[in-house]
């Protein structure tokens, strides 16, 4: 299947993970779950309130909050910035899904590299300081692992890069050591 390069960038940073998942219901300030309406119903319209609607109380819903455990909010800021740019220098917009010059079929490689700096104990000390020792580890194989943190990539570029990451058929991501924290990112279009 032929590829098509759309954009590449560079995220200089620690790159974080996104860890799991909770979700909670919604409360009003008196304890009372938050309910929302179906958004089909004339009277309540899919509005939220602290008591059900009567016309649509066997469809109406609690509403959940979902919460990312993980501390990554500044990490997906600076992927989101640095999308932001490479698509307008690049001069793509958002590859939307339905869109007619994709065919309806917009499919997505997505590849991301990511590098950490070695720590000092893997050098040897005086003068060569510079050298690695024999036993140094090749690649990082401590937390976080990879799969959080494309993860953590691949929430950050929706919406700037892709209309929803549920159009990434393909992913590449490795974790390896560099000469700084960073994580190369690579889009391309898959037909």
């Amino acid at each position: 299947m032929p590829e098509t390069f759309l954009v590449g960038f560079r995220v200089e940073g620690e790159a974080r993970p996104a860890g799991s998942k909770s979700s909670f219901p919604m409360y009003d300030k008196y304890r009372n779950p938050i309910w929302r309406g179906d958004n089909a119903c004339k009277n309540c319209h899919g509005a939220t309130s602290s008591t059900r609607c009567p016309s649509c109380h066997d469809k109406s819903r609690i509403v959940i909050r979902v919460v990312d455990a993980g501390d990554s909010g500044e990490w997906r800021k600076l992927v989101k910035d640095a999308a932001s740019i490479a698509m307008r220098k690049a001069g793509v917009r958002t590859i939307n899904l339905t869109a007619i010059d994709y065919k309806d079929s917009a499919a997505i490689k997505f590849v991301a590299r990511f590098q950490k700096t070695r720590p000092k104990s893997h050098f040897r000390t005086g003068k060569f300081s510079h050298i690695l020792k024999d036993d140094s580890p090749r690649f990082p194989t401590d937390a976080p692992d990879t799969t959080k943190l494309f993860r953590a990539v691949e929430d950050a570029c929706t919406g700037i890069v892709y209309k929803d990451d549920a159009a990434v058929v393909r992913q590449v991501v490795t974790k390896e050591y560099g000469k700084l924290d960073c994580c190369d990112i690579e889009i391309f279009l898959v037909t």
